[in-house]
């Protein structure tokens, strides 16, 4: 699971069957024409009830639908959630003085959506998502590595000579699905660090990106919060 589909709003529908008859009233219910329902359980896994009274060639051709309808669906969320991780972690990157032009920045902004994508991925950077990287651009593991090394040692050198004090207008929200352009001053990554260690960047790049997702999908929360610290000075 990742930002996107552990946020997606769904309708729900409650409904409390005092006995069997009831209960399996209800089931025949919803079953309607469709010959399936979809039961989520407590782990948020789909299982479909498949109406097998009318033979095994028609609870056959539900299986086939139900399953058909799911790849369907399952192949649009993907692509949808990739276009979402790619944008967030765009916006991010874009606020610092990274050389687009080097492998190693193609080498972060990948780990990035794919973390984004995939949180629990976070847990081992060497083990699994520099082969993961080496893998799809088809390069050494070692590669990926020094090649992210020497993009956050060119990004530090940079922002030790100086940054440009122009602010940029860049992408950095989506509202009515739409991306939303600000006004933003190029950043320093770290101010702290004499050089940069690619976990540690990772890190702070990641969280900058979940920060924004957070902000887009619970715009609601922020101002709420942004309200109740005003409040209380």
């Amino acid at each position: 699971m990742n930002y996107f589909t552990d946020n997606a709003m769904k309708s729900l529908g409650f409904y409390v069957a005092g006995s069997n008859t009831e209960l399996l009233n209800r089931i025949n219910q919803l079953m309607g024409d469709k010959g399936h329902l979809g039961v989520c359980d407590p782990q948020g896994h789909y299982h479909y009830v498949i109406d097998g009274r009318k033979g095994a060639p028609y609870a056959a051709r539900r299986i086939e639908g139900v399953a058909q309808k799911f790849m369907r669906e399952s192949d649009r969320q993907i692509k949808e959630d990739k276009f979402n991780a790619e944008f967030y972690v765009d916006a991010v990157l874009s606020c610092y003085a990274f050389d687009d032009s080097l492998k190693g920045y193609h080498f972060i902004r990948y780990i990035l959506v794919q973390l984004t994508l995939n949180p629990a991925l976070s847990t081992s950077l060497s083990k699994t998502l520099y082969p993961m990287t080496a893998r799809h651009f088809q390069v050494e593991v070692r590669q990926v590595e020094r090649n992210v090394r020497y993009c956050l040692h060119k990004l530090k050198e940079t922002e030790l000579s100086g940054l440009p004090h122009k602010h940029k207008m860049l992408p950095l929200m989506i509202k009515d699905g739409k991306p939303v352009f600000q006004a933003v001053k190029t950043r320093v990554l770290l101010e702290d660090k004499d050089r940069y260690k690619n976990a540690e960047a990772i890190r702070v790049l990641l969280k900058q990106v979940q920060k924004l997702i957070k902000r887009d999908l619970y715009p609601d929360m922020t101002s709420l919060k942004k309200e109740t610290k005003e409040q209380s000075l």
